[in-house]
């Protein structure tokens, strides 16, 4: 099972021992492409989901501005994580295609095929051998792991992140000291992108030592030194990716895992994902932490150390195969940053997680199938045989499961029927129930947010959602007592303090209304909400250049408050400044043509202004649009 050659320092080719004409190889490129494309053709039918697509995509105003101080934010922020480069290319789409999800999902089924042809050119460089390529790449693309990151559209930041990430693997096998330096800085660079896509890339520089490894690479000081850029770009990455987490929250404790639980958990995700690839069944966009662990789940984590140690020991003593060695701890070094060694998140494992490390143990199965079907051919012709067969099999069964399983996907409430068909957790309640309140089934919305504050008591997000739909309701009693729950539970909860102050100001109590708000500007600086109706506080006391403030920063944070124009332009009337006032108007009236009071207020400024002929015309357009006695009254001075 050591298919590799035992020479050269750098393997720069593919052609090995097969020698396969390159027509051979462009055919089964296609052949690749092919079948992975149609393996996710029903993720072109999906549209966005509740889980993250919202505030990531749909409700994300920083995308649909292309603007310095955006393109800046963007290369400064995202979720739990800085990931600019996936921001940007969220922003390129909108900006070409709107929120049209088909356009997003073709494009990460798009890359996805470039992964697996990557996948392809990598291992068959590494193995000398087009056979383990070529299985290595359709295993990598067809299993049904694969689904979760390729028909979710927020998770294009993994297929963009491991498309650098092959590409500088490849780049670096290609590097030769002498004359391909331009190989060297191409890896260095496509390092650079991968982590501004995802921080799981900083495994790049240890896979780099493994491909040495892999080469019998003749250990040296320039080997060393040519390294310290790859390690230097990760440490910085990883140190940014940690503090950023904690300062998101992502990183925290979790009340319902002992510390031993705790510290089983990482031995827990490097056994899963093997066995979900080898029986991909039961799968879940969801695997969350139980509340009350039942008895075969405490089994499975307590085993869980002993058989990764079982299972290691075996690879030591067969540390004399370079290929078994290195398909290991490619996994595990690849799997290192998402190991749940810091907790991130309320979830065991993640389906997504696997993408690139499984690579490392098909390469193995690879090179396994290869020796029984090559090497042993002549003892073992039926085995070869069958075994050819059996790949066929599993290959087409794993193209039938994903093309089922991207159905999964193509609505929240969908998706969420299928993660509590099989793990009914609070957090999969909440997101139904958001589902349903987003199509107005607040019935159905109560009912499961109050579920899952039966299953997790001590759950915020649930006493928020619910208090959301109470405050549709009409029902504020009760909506400002979930909302008060909330922020007991979790008092850096700012969207609570909004909402809490949205209904206190409905009952005229400015005061407790001003102080949530200052609360929940405290709690989340970037949130541009809890501005805007900061400002209308102090426009209804006439503090008109606080209230102008206010308006001016919600704006700046999120421009898509567009009601911050019309209401910034009241001000501006209010202050004898109509000038200004027409150019909020107008700002406002591109966005929302069809609100005739704002055009009836525009053309009272222009009235004031002096401008009889503008005025009139807006008057007119709002007597058009419904506002018929005011404008008739004014119309009939000019």
């Amino acid at each position: 099972m050591e298919p590799l050659a035992q020479g050269a320092s750098r393997v720069t080719g593919a052609a090995g021992a097969d020698r396969t004409p390159k027509g051979a190889i462009l055919l089964l490129c296609m052949l690749i492409g092919v079948i992975t494309f149609v393996t996710f053709l029903p993720a072109l039918e999906g549209g966005f989901t509740n889980w993250d697509d919202d505030t990531q995509i749909v409700d994300n105003a920083v995308i649909r501005h292309c603007t310095i101080h955006n393109l800046v934010q963007v290369a400064t922020s995202g979720t739990g994580y800085v990931q600019p480069l996936t921001m940007i290319t969220f922003m390129a789409e909108y900006r070409f295609f709107g929120l049209n999800p088909h356009v997003f999902h073709f494009t990460s089924v798009l890359f996805h095929c470039l992964n697996a042809l990557l996948v392809f050119w990598l291992i068959t460089i590494l193995s000398r051998r087009i056979f383990i390529g070529l299985l290595v790449s359709l295993l990598f693309a067809l299993s049904p792991l694969r689904v979760e990151s390729v028909a979710w559209a927020t998770e294009w930041k993994d297929i963009l992140s491991s498309f650098f990430f092959l590409l500088s693997l490849i780049f670096y096998v290609n590097y030769h000291p002498e004359d391909r330096r331009r190989w060297y800085l191409g890896s260095i660079a496509a390092l650079v992108l991968s982590l501004s896509c995802k921080p799981m890339a900083v495994s790049q520089p240890l896979v780099l030592l493994l491909i040495d490894y892999l080469h019998r690479t003749k250990i040296s000081r320039n080997l060393a030194l040519e390294k310290i850029p790859f390690f230097a770009i990760a440490f910085a990455a990883a140190v940014l990716a940690i503090i950023t987490q904690r300062q998101s929250g992502a990183i925290a404790g979790n009340p319902y895992l002992s510390f031993v639980q705790r510290a089983c958990l990482p031995f827990y995700g490097m056994l899963f994902y093997p066995l979900k690839t080898l029986v991909p069944l039961h799968l879940s966009a969801l695997y969350p932490i139980p509340v009350h662990p039942d008895r075969l789940f405490l089994l499975q984590l307590y085993l869980a150390p002993f058989i990764a140690a079982g299972f290691l020991a075996a690879v030591f003593r067969k540390r004399k195969s370079r290929t078994l060695v290195f398909g290991t701890l490619f996994y595990l070094v690849t799997l290192l940053p998402v190991m749940q060694i810091v907790l991130i998140g309320d979830f065991l494992v993640a389906d997504r997680y696997s993408y690139l490390p499984m690579t490392g143990l098909c390469y193995l199965f690879a090179a396994g199938a290869l020796y029984v079907i090559e090497e042993k051919r002549h003892a073992h012709k039926k085995a070869g045989v069958a075994l050819k067969a059996c790949l066929m099999v599993l290959l087409a069964a794993y193209a039938f499961a994903s093309f089922q399983r991207c159905r999964i996907w193509n609505d929240s409430l969908t998706l969420w029927n299928d993660v509590i068909a099989r793990h009914p957790g609070a957090i999969a309640y909440i997101n139904r129930g958001c589902a349903c309140a987003a199509a107005s089934d607040y019935g159905r919305a109560l009912d499961d947010f109050t579920l899952a504050l039966r299953l997790d008591p001590g759950y915020a997000p649930g006493y928020y959602n619910r208090g959301l739909v109470y405050s549709s309701l009409g029902d504020t009693g009760r909506a400002l007592e979930d909302y008060s729950r909330a922020i007991v539970l979790d008092p850096g909860m700012a969207k609570a303090y909004n909402d809490r102050g949205l209904i206190f100001a409905e009952g005229h109590d400015l005061d407790r209304a001003a102080g949530d708000y200052h609360q929940a500007i405290m709690h989340d600086p970037a949130a541009g909400e809890p501005h805007y109706n900061l400002g209308i506080i102090y426009s209804a006391r006439h503090e008109y250049d606080s209230a102008l403030a206010e308006y001016s920063r919600a704006l700046t944070l999120n421009p898509a408050i567009s009601d911050a124009y019309n209401d910034r332009a009241l001000v501006y009337c209010y202050k004898g400044e109509y000038g200004r006032a027409v150019e909020d108007f107008g700002r406002f009236l591109a966005l929302n043509p069809g609100r005739a009071v704002t055009w009836f207020n525009r053309g009272h400024a222009f009235a004031a202004m002096g401008d009889d002929r503008r005025a009139e015309d807006d008057f007119s357009r709002a007597c058009s649009l419904g506002l018929v006695e005011g404008c008739r009254a004014l119309q009939g001075r000019y």
